[in-house]
Formats: structure tokens, sequence, C-alpha cells
């Protein structure tokens, strides 16, 4: 399978992917993509067999919009594997550029969203500005700019381009959590994650359905909630286990809360991290 990332090989997210091209043999190569729309196959055209997209990080927590697409997606979305890269997010500028002339600082949500403490403490005289597209895209902004643009990217764009770092290392440590997201369903028999979406209306289906989950031995690692809008109590749910068991008792555990609840991911995770971030 053909894996996508957002941007280029040195963007963050396409730093991700070559992690899980290396740790899943399924995935043979890597496309890059424009922007997070074509990362979700919008209007149904993918450009590529999975996408690596961040489900959450250890500074920000969830990547609410992957959680929300997972919802939305009504079992046509599924995970198919995992892996946690460390940021190193830096602060470039054009060559000679001095810091105190910066105005605004560019960067993609996630990295962004990691180093938005530093920026305020140390270019308080800038406005952050998150980019729809990738962190190519700011860097390249930054290198063809009038010096009054940063840009957070990873070091390896930094060099490429060009441009000189202000700072290295500003997101404190922060490390992000990807998941490969695919149309296509790809269950393993024997996995060692789970990933159920759904909805819960307040009636104690939720603690249910895990404790259903719990005796065919998957245990919840983490619960996203959000707020439906629709009516009190009401919240869409994405349920993310560990454990080890057969599919057909997961499957076999589920069916009784279908269709508010669906399996999203079955897989053997290999989950590891780049600097062995927690």
């Amino acid at each position: 399978m053909i894996l996508g990332a957002l941007g280029g090989p040195d963007t963050f997210g396409g730093q991700a992917a070559r992690m899980m091209l290396s740790r899943y043999p399924e995935f043979s190569g890597i496309v890059y993509l424009a922007n997070s729309d074509e990362a979700f196959g919008a209007g149904g055209s993918w450009r590529s067999d999975a996408s690596c997209v961040p489900e959450q990080t250890s500074k920000t927590g969830f990547h609410v919009s992957t959680q929300r697409k997972l919802v939305a997606a009504q079992g046509k979305l599924f995970v198919l594997g995992e892996i946690t890269h460390v940021y190193h997010c830096g602060l470039y500028v054009r060559p000679g550029t001095d810091p105190g002339s910066i105005r605004r600082v560019l960067g993609h949500t996630g990295s962004v969203n990691q180093s938005r403490d530093w920026v305020a403490a140390n270019v308080p005289q800038a406005a952050i500005e998150i980019v729809d597209t990738h962190s190519v895209g700011a860097a390249t902004a930054v290198a063809e700019g009038d010096g009054s643009l940063a840009a957070v990217c990873t070091p390896e764009l930094g060099a490429t381009l060009g441009l000189q770092q202000v700072a290295a290392d500003i997101d404190g440590g922060s490390s992000g959590h990807y998941w490969a997201v695919s149309p296509l369903r790809d269950f393993a028999p024997h996995p060692t994650r789970l990933v159920v979406a759904g909805h819960a209306a307040g009636d104690g289906s939720v603690s249910e359905m895990l404790c259903s989950l719990a005796s065919a031995g998957f245990y919840a690692r983490t619960i996203w909630t959000e707020h439906t809008g629709a009516r009190m109590f009401a919240q869409k749910v994405v349920a993310a286990l560990n454990g080890t068991g057969r599919l057909a008792d997961a499957e076999a555990a589920l069916d009784k809360y279908a269709p508010d609840f669906w399996l999203a991911g079955a897989f053997v995770s290999r989950e590891q991290s780049d600097d062995a971030a927690q």
C-alpha cells in the first residue's frame, strides 16, 4: 500500500510517515499531499491507500479533527497502524534577519500549537499564523519573504531551504502520536490495538461496551468524546484500546452495540518512538 503524508519528506508528517513505512511492511512507498483534505480523501478521492495523520500530542492532547472525521465516516474510515514521533520544532528565518523584526510566525497546526508558549514568551511582538497547507508552505514563505516572517519547522526543512535557525526544540520535548488512516478495512486476526468509534446517548452504553471488550481481552487506552450539539448527553466517541485477543471475539463483543458503535481499527501495533517518547 502507498502511504500519504503532508507536504514533503522534511515536514513533521513526512518524517512520521517514513517511520510508519519502516515499521509496517504493508506500506511500500509514500506520496506527498497538498493539505489535510487530501489526506482524508476529500470528495471520496484518495491519492494514497492510507494517510499518516496526527491523532494526539503529548502537549496539546487529541487532534480533534482526526477524531471527528473518524466518527463522521460512519464505519468507512479505518486505522491501520500507529507510531510516535518527537517533533524537535525550531524557529527559522531568512539569513541575517534580526529576531526583533519578526512580525509573523507561520506554521502548520501541530507544530505551531506545540510551540505557541515559547513563541509568545520569546517573540512577543509577532502574531502567530497557522497555514492551511503544511510546514513547507510556511517555510517557503519565509525564504521568499521580506525578513518579517519566521517559520516553525523541522531542522531538516530549515536546512533544505537555507533558513537560519533562531532557536531549536522550542516545543519543550513534545511528541506526536500518528495513525495511518485508510478507506480500506484491513483487520488483523489477532490484534493488539483496537479503535472503536460511535455515538453515546448518556445511557451507560460506553461503560457497557468497554466492559464487553475487556472480556475479549482489550482495555481502554484513551477515550475522546465531544458533544454532538443535538441533545443533552449526546456524545461522539472514539476509544483506543490495548490488549491481546482474537478479532472474532472483539467483533462479537461489539455486535450488541451496533449501529451506535463500530470497529474502526484492529491491528498489530509496532509503535515505537524515534526518541523513546512516552
